[in-house]
């Protein structure tokens, strides 16, 4: 079945739409897990009730890029695939497939991040950003903020202060150096694993007689593509997730210090891994890592079902 734009985009939209409203609060979680605010002395290193109050902050942000992100990114992902293909006569070899998902993900992910920077910086902030007198504040907002403030003033006056709207865009970095790796690394686990369940499962439709009814089988092949889709994001996730643990607080980090505004986007990084290191050890880098795995395992399971899913229906 050839992929059309409109299977891209509403299965991206529904799938990225999706994952976003289920997981936002474990996002949020993750976030205050990460921030320095969350993890001063005096405020302790674990949950308490203050901290899962207003888990759906940020939310609105997201749900603005969401679809376009994920739309820009398969349609450049699957865009260069197929060009990459169509190049060489689909006659590639094992390894030249590998190095086309590589770049394929590759050139995806830059796109994407540009959509998705401003909205990450905004969300985070948002997530971290409640009255003084109840939880967590974030350090942008903490000299301004009001003890009645609502999360959604404080996130207006967070806006405020950010200046001008190009500092929104100076955590891309930050954030294409988490999820550049991510891709790298998940995409191309991504489809070996999918071709390996699929190149060791009999088709069912090698079993079917002349007499059996075509569309039986045609939803079983395509139920199984769906969940080993599944199946396979879900593995490629979770392994994704604990490799590139550090660089997801790095990212927290350097979006929650929007006060920063004149180092550049490497020296800020730079700076967010030397403060947890000197504060932290170490293991510092790895706050959020179990509840991020768990994120990355749920997530990308899900998300390429329902993706893969959604462009089957709209196929057929």
């Amino acid at each position: 079945m050839p992929t059309t734009a409109l299977s891209i985009f509403v299965a991206s939209t529904v799938a990225s739409l999706s994952l976003d409203c289920l997981l936002h609060p474990l996002d949020t979680i993750k976030t205050r897990i990460q921030s320095r605010e969350y993890n001063l002395p005096s405020r302790g290193t674990k949950l308490n009730a203050r901290a899962l109050k207003g888990l759906y902050q940020g939310l609105g942000p997201v749900l603005v890029t969401s679809f376009p992100g994920a739309a820009v990114f398969f349609f450049a992902y699957e865009g260069t695939q197929s060009k990459i293909a169509s190049t060489a006569n689909n006659e590639l070899s094992p390894s030249t497939v590998v190095l086309t998902d590589i770049s394929a993900s590759c050139i995806a992910e830059v796109a994407a991040c540009f959509i998705y920077a401003p909205t990450e910086m905004l969300k985070q902030n948002a997530q971290v950003a409640m009255p003084a007198s109840n939880t967590i504040s974030s350090s942008m907002t903490l000299s301004h903020q009001k003890p009645e403030a609502l999360p959604r003033e404080t996130l207006m006056r967070s806006f405020k202060n950010m200046g001008e709207a190009r500092t929104l865009w100076r955590g891309y970095w930050a954030l294409l150096a988490h999820n550049l790796p991510w891709t790298l690394i998940q995409m191309p686990l991504y489809e070996a694993l999918r071709r390996y369940i699929f190149c060791s499962k009999p088709q069912i439709k090698n079993h079917s007689s002349e007499n059996e009814d075509s569309s039986y089988y045609k939803k079983h092949d395509s139920l199984d593509l769906v969940i080993n889709s599944g199946l396979s994001a879900a593995v490629a996730g979770g392994v994704t997730g604990v490799l590139t643990a550090p660089m997801d607080i790095l990212k927290t980090r350097v979006n929650l210090d929007v006060s920063d505004k004149k180092s550049s986007g490497t020296k800020r990084v730079m700076k967010a891994a030397q403060d947890i290191i000197k504060t932290e050890g170490l293991r510092g880098l790895y706050r959020g890592c179990a509840i991020n795995s768990f994120m990355a395992v749920v997530g990308s399971g899900l998300y390429f079902a329902l993706y893969e899913g959604g462009k089957q229906w709209l196929g057929e």
